[in-house]
């Protein structure tokens, strides 16, 4: 009666099927344009924060996802607690983004490479999309299509990158941000004493200030291009009433599901 589809061209056909509906929920999974915050240009704020200018997030969820996904200004999901809605932090516009890699020394832009892992289609299609818009500001991008087990070595390990595209699926994963070693190389004494803060917080409300703040900061640091958080697509009979769509979840209760007859 019920299944989870992982293609969401697939989703998209069986919605605008009338015997099926589909439930566009949402994840945990926040999809990033992971980038090398050690590397030049990237040590440079300005830069990252130009290259934030430069996503379309609409048009990559559009183009990349079917429609499917929701877009996200910091690393976060929508179906997380304490979650906030950050995608206006560095709103779609290229010409900011050209003042900015002016700004920056890079008046007429510049060339870098864009590793993605060709296992997860939504890394390549997205990935194609990026290359598009950035050309927009003048960032030439290159895209290499690699292997996972050279995904892993090469730029999870050894941090042998400049960007890559990924989807980070554990949840309460914001952390990582904190540990300049990770392979961001992202290295703030604001955030790690803000996360240290939300990890002691006495109560929901000072679990949420910390935490809320935490996102803020990486959102206005731009040390990724936050996407989108991948969907959760179950898909059943038409006539099946109060499934639950987001995901992931402990347990799958039906006791609020009927049939329509």
């Amino acid at each position: 009666v019920v299944g989870w589809i992982s293609s969401p061209e697939t989703a998209r056909e069986l919605a605008e099927d009338t015997r099926y509906k589909v439930l566009a929920g949402a994840s945990t999974s926040d999809v990033i344009l992971s980038t090398n915050n050690k590397v030049k240009p990237f040590d440079n704020p300005k830069v990252r924060q130009a290259m934030a200018h430069a996503i379309d997030r609409k048009l990559i969820i559009e183009l990349a996802m079917a429609g499917y996904g929701t877009p996200i200004g910091s690393h976060w999901s929508p179906a997380a607690p304490y979650y906030l809605d950050l995608v206006n932090t560095y709103p779609f516009d290229p010409d900011k983004a050209k003042q900015l890699l002016a700004e920056a020394g890079y008046p007429k832009g510049f060339d870098a490479v864009l590793q993605v892992p060709g296992k997860y289609q939504y890394s390549l299609r997205a990935g194609e999309v990026l290359v598009d818009l950035f050309s927009l500001v003048g960032i030439r991008l290159k895209m290499e299509n690699i292997e996972w087990g050279q995904w892993i070595e090469r730029i999870f390990k050894n941090k042998e990158y400049q960007l890559t595209i990924i989807g980070h699926a554990e949840a309460w994963d914001i952390g990582i941000y904190a540990k300049p070693e990770y392979y961001f190389q992202y290295d703030s004494e604001a955030f790690r004493e803000a996360y240290a803060n939300a990890l002691k917080a006495p109560n929901e409300e000072e679990k949420t200030r910390w935490f809320g703040e935490c996102q803020k900061i990486i959102a206005k640091d731009a040390v990724n291009g936050f996407l989108f958080s991948s969907p959760s697509l179950p898909v059943m009979k038409a006539n099946v009433m109060g499934w639950w769509k987001n995901s992931p979840t402990i347990a799958l209760d039906c006791s609020q599901v009927w049939i329509n007859q």
